[in-house]
């Protein structure tokens, strides 16, 4: 996926130098979509075991989720670890209730990978927008791009 999305993002018109910086410094450190995920499953289980998380105790979760997400990059399926040994952790949430969730996982953790690539692609083009190494025209028309019609097509044809 990787050389994929380097191709396509110069090709969108980010200079080579910028994808090749901010491009892999996402992939190593921006999981949005996987601290997105750990949040959300950790205040489903604590209502689902009946736990009230206050405010305050689920603004540290965030936090040292924001942090432990980190933890688990480039490793396929270590974020039910990373979560079990998070909660471990924080001692907020029982790591039993994690069984809640297996089910389900392989799942959800396949929607996270794209929120991660598209939140790695977009700070590609911003950082690029950024540092004036971005080529708008060449962005305008790699996003505006439509496809000639069927039956424009056809008419030619006849």
């Amino acid at each position: 996926m990787f050389p994929r999305l380097n191709a396509k993002l110069r090709a969108l018109g980010c200079d080579e130098s910028v994808v090749a910086l901010v491009l892999p410094a996402g992939y190593a450190f921006n999981h949005d979509g996987t601290c997105l995920y750990f949040a959300t499953v950790s205040v489903f289980l604590a209502q689902a075991v009946g736990i009230d998380l206050t405010l305050f105790q689920q603004l540290g979760l965030l936090a040292i989720m924001l942090l432990t997400s980190k933890g688990g990059a480039g490793v396929a399926g270590s974020a039910i670890v990373v979560l079990a040994s998070t909660l471990s952790a924080t001692g907020s949430i029982p790591v039993a209730s994690i069984g809640l969730v297996l089910g389900v996982h392989r799942l959800l953790s396949s929607a996270f990978v794209p929120v991660n690539v598209l939140g790695n692609a977009l700070a590609t083009i911003v950082v690029s927008r950024w540092e004036r190494a971005l080529d708008v025209k060449a962005l305008h028309s790699q996003l505006h791009y439509t496809r000639p019609s069927p039956l424009k097509e056809d008419r030619n044809l006849r």
